[in-house]
């Protein structure tokens, strides 16, 4: 069995056991678990990466189970993007539970350039959300990972369990490639992979932040 926490309305963690397949999630500074699923965290914390927006860098998180890359009301005005205003609803859900997003207002934006690793990523998807719970003003999603002929993250998992039919789970790696993880023998170190349409490659080393991490 795989061991994770499971959190309920009033913020109490419970440590449970299930039985169910472990799913990386890039942006949960924890296992959570929720019935028969169970989402693992990276070890070191969320996963962040550097991207420069009109030439200015910037650290954005990820999520590999948002459909979309969010990106904060300050940011829009910061960089100036551009809104669809047209293109606009309160009744955005998530992706993983199915709850509505509370006091929340989403409006699609205009395409979505940056840089990664010197590739240039255009994306036609992206959203701006008046309320996010991301430390960040951006956390890029899926349309990001599957914007790319091919992308990959290779990430050291957290601890999923004491032991497993393949040993101690808190050392392994995993990769993801926009909609599936799973569990790889030939990675030592964390990075992402960009390969896109037009034969540019980038290849850069992930960094991590947990605004709720214990320093005691």
């Amino acid at each position: 069995a795989l061991e994770g926490t499971s959190v309920d309305g009033r913020g109490t963690a419970t440590s449970i056991s299930v039985s169910s397949p472990a799913i990386l999630e890039l942006s949960t500074p924890i296992n959570i678990c929720n019935k028969n699923l169970l989402l693992v965290s990276p070890t070191h914390g969320p996963v962040v990466v550097e991207i420069a927006i009109k030439g200015v860098p910037v650290i954005a998180s990820i999520s590999n189970h948002s459909r979309y890359t969010f990106i904060s009301p300050s940011f829009v005005k910061t960089f100036r993007l551009k809104r669809l205003e047209g293109l606009t609803t309160r009744q955005m859900r998530c992706g993983l539970t199915g709850e509505k997003l509370k006091n929340s207002k989403v409006t699609c934006l205009e395409d979505f350039s940056f840089s990664i690793g010197g590739v240039v990523v255009s994306l036609n998807n992206a959203i701006e959300v008046s309320n996010t719970c991301s430390s960040f003003g951006i956390q890029l999603g899926q349309d990001f990972l599957l914007s790319a002929r091919y992308c990959a993250l290779d990430v050291k998992t957290g601890n999923c369990g004491p032991k497993s039919s393949i040993g101690d789970t808190g050392g392994l790696f995993m990769r993801i490639d926009g909609i599936h993880s799973w569990i790889i023998t030939d990675s030592s170190s964390e990075s992402l992979r960009y390969y896109s349409y037009d034969g540019k490659i980038a290849c850069i080393p992930l960094l991590h932040f947990n605004p709720y991490k214990d320093t005691r």
